[in-house]
């Protein structure tokens, strides 16, 4: 510490960069993290380090150097997402942080543009991060996704559930003890749910060991069919869903019957809202379930870009063919003129064509993530294409609604 308060004091920051691989669970990355993201300086208990080392043994971290002192990291998350009903591997942007003599010194573009060469170069097709500013993570080709919603529902306007007719057997432990069956229903989960993004296992079950959760998990038969990761906030009487997923009525019941039995001990359930979910459906009682968008709990809205063009074949498309001329000032390899084709529900992705327009990589993002409107792309700056290709680019990608899920 003594040596970085000198280089603080005393010196400007040189070019060119010196980025290097490092350990995420090295002291020097920690020290990085603690100063942006907790009250600093601290020390850490035994079982802080165990979380943290559990929690990061997957992670990909690159530092910035000077003089041989980190200055700057970021760390990539290896994941797998369901962009548009197919599983692809992702590269989650964690833990972006610098000490203050690096800010608006370019480290973190820097960083930046080295951890969007490694995605591609591992094989990750597309990336997501949560931006503590949209405009900033949009410089590096992220497009925004939709607000994620919210529910708070009283207890007791779920006790109808409570009499309807159920099967199996519900079981209710710590996360810890339900490793592997949350896994199953969340993997169960992303195979048909766009946007839902899952961490490797041993990132996965150190969350599920750590985070000091309980879970409620269905069974019917050799199937889990339903599971939700909670916790209790006593002082605010509130029950927080995390996750929850289920992939049968009834196991869809079994959650609710489970949230309703707690109508004496807490106020409110507060959970995640899924796409195509219509909560206001399940009770009668006016006022007792209310959607929110942002409270002081809620993670804002995730960002997403595609990281290599070409990897994209093989997600759902609708039918329908056109050629677009892609631009990216990061990913020199996604430059170029490509033809995206939708047949039989499939996409291919081919290099070549007469090109109908020209997209950003942003533009093209949010066509691939939401399905949004191409005639807006000249607003935001990212493209323009002609009125043949807005109609096919309708067909091809249709809007959808993401669920990002994990938190990062």
């Amino acid at each position: 510490m003594a040596r970085l308060r000198y280089l603080c004091e005393n010196m400007m920051i040189p070019s060119p960069y010196d980025i290097r691989p490092g350990d995420a669970n090295s002291e020097e990355a920690r020290l990085l993290g603690s100063y942006a993201f907790a009250s600093s300086p601290e020390t850490e208990t035994p079982e802080q380090v165990e979380r943290r080392t559990a929690m990061r043994v997957t992670d990909r971290t690159f530092l910035s150097y000077v003089d041989d002192v980190a200055l700057a990291k970021v760390a990539i998350v290896p994941m797998t997402t369901n962009v548009r009903g197919t599983v692809v591997p992702m590269g989650g942007i964690s833990g972006v942080a610098s000490m203050p003599i690096a800010r608006r010194g370019g480290h973190i573009r820097e960083l930046l543009h080295r951890a969007i060469k490694d995605m591609h170069e591992q094989g990750e097709v597309v990336s997501a991060l949560y931006p503590f500013k949209s405009s900033y993570y949009e410089k590096f080709g992220y497009a925004k996704w939709p607000v994620p919603k919210w529910m708070h529902v009283s207890p007791d306007a779920l006790s109808p559930y409570l009499a309807a007719e159920k099967t199996g057997v519900v079981k209710h432990r710590l996360s810890g003890e339900a490793i592997d069956d949350v896994a199953t229903v969340m993997k169960q989960a992303q195979r048909t749910m766009h946007g839902l993004s899952l961490f490797q296992r041993p990132k996965q079950d150190a969350w599920l060991s750590f985070n000091k959760s309980w879970a409620m998990t269905v069974h019917e038969g050799d199937d889990v069919t339903a599971a939700i990761v909670y916790r209790i906030d006593i002082n605010k009487q509130e029950l927080i869903v995390d996750t929850g997923f289920w992939s049968t009525l009834n196991g869809y019941l079994q959650v609710l019957d489970f949230l309703a039995r707690h109508v004496d001990q807490i106020k409110t359930v507060r959970m995640p809202v899924l796409p195509d979910e219509q909560p206001h459906m399940w009770t009668t009682q006016d006022g007792s379930i209310e959607i929110i968008t942002n409270d002081a709990d809620s993670w804002g809205p995730a960002m997403a870009r595609i990281v290599t063009v070409s990897g994209l074949t093989g997600i759902g498309a609708g039918n329908g063919s056109v050629c677009l001329t892609v631009t990216d000032v990061q990913a020199p390899w996604n430059n170029g003129t490509f033809t995206f084709t939708g047949d039989s529900g499939l996409l291919l992705v081919h290099e070549g064509g007469m090109a109908q327009g020209e997209v950003t990589i942003h533009g093209l993002s949010t066509l691939i993530f939401t399905g949004g409107d191409a005639r807006l792309l000249p607003i935001r700056g990212w493209g323009r294409v002609n009125n043949e290709a807005v109609d096919a680019l309708a067909r091809i990608f249709p809007p959808v609604e993401p669920v990002i899920g994990a938190m990062f």
